[in-house]
């Protein structure tokens, strides 16, 4: 059975739809990267898939059931963690929010609630940050804070959308190097705008701009290309014809020696 199964999906907003016929399949242990631009839906089909809004025709399934109905077995990690300053929260207080079936007001957390915080906190590398106030962290760490509220309750499904859109490059370097591990045990779906992505060791890669194509290896397809950058011409482009014709496969420039 696959995690996530969409079909013929079409979503709109005032009647301009945003996402036209998306089909994807997500099966357990895939490392998937969604690419696309600002406002081409990519944030749309992950609120889809959790439930927060329904497609206008199509059919989707998220552990077999509706979108919402499972949620339990998916750890998220949104764009922006807001921080108010003005109110004192640590680190192990922001990772045990994550436990499941907790009352959202109820703060009387057993041992072994804390015990399982503070071991994701050391998979995450923050195990030494358990009582820092969360707002006094770098970009970095808090997201690792994020991503370690997200795993505490033991996902089957982590999502991460835009996770590094305010860490700096070295932080990013070091955000992804943990994703990596952690993709060999979890199934994992990473959106971002940034095509730098697929140099981490995602497994299937798709792209969202309206349309969604879908490529089972880690390499972006000539149509991938063309939703993100628009359509190529190769007799005017200066780098020449750098497309394997008629292939999937998006290869790199002929050089000057091989011309």
């Amino acid at each position: 059975m696959n995690i996530i199964d969409i079909k013929n999906l079409y979503f709109s907003y005032d009647s301009e739809y945003v996402l036209v016929n998306v089909n994807l399949k997500v099966s357990k242990g895939d490392f998937l990267a969604i690419l696309g631009p600002n406002g081409g839906g990519k944030t749309t089909l992950l609120k889809i898939i959790l439930g927060l809004v329904k497609p206008d025709h199509g059919t989707v399934s998220v552990f077999g059931t509706k979108p919402g109905k499972e949620n339990s077995k998916i750890g998220y990690v949104p764009q922006y963690s807001y921080v108010n300053k003005n109110f004192p929260l640590s680190v192990l207080q922001t990772v045990l929010m994550g436990i499941q079936k907790r009352s959202f007001f109820s703060f009387n957390y057993t041992d072994a609630d804390i015990h399982s915080a503070k071991e994701v906190l050391a998979k995450v590398g923050m195990e030494a940050y358990c009582s820092k106030q969360i707002h006094d962290l770098s970009g970095g760490q808090r997201q690792r804070v994020m991503l370690a509220r997200a795993m505490v309750s033991n996902p089957e499904l982590i999502v991460l959308d835009e996770p590094t859109s305010n860490i700096d490059p070295y932080g990013k370097f070091c955000f992804f190097s943990f994703l990596e591990e952690l993709s060999k045990e979890k199934t994992m779906i990473i959106v971002s705008h940034n095509i730098n992505i697929i140099a981490t060791k995602i497994n299937c890669v798709a792209c969202v701009n309206k349309f969604l194509y879908y490529n089972s290896e880690p390499v972006l397809t000539k149509d991938m290309t063309e939703i993100l950058y628009g359509t190529h011409d190769e007799h005017s482009c200066s780098l020449g014809k750098y497309f394997i014709e008629d292939s999937e496969y998006m290869v790199k420039p002929e050089s000057k020696n091989d011309a």
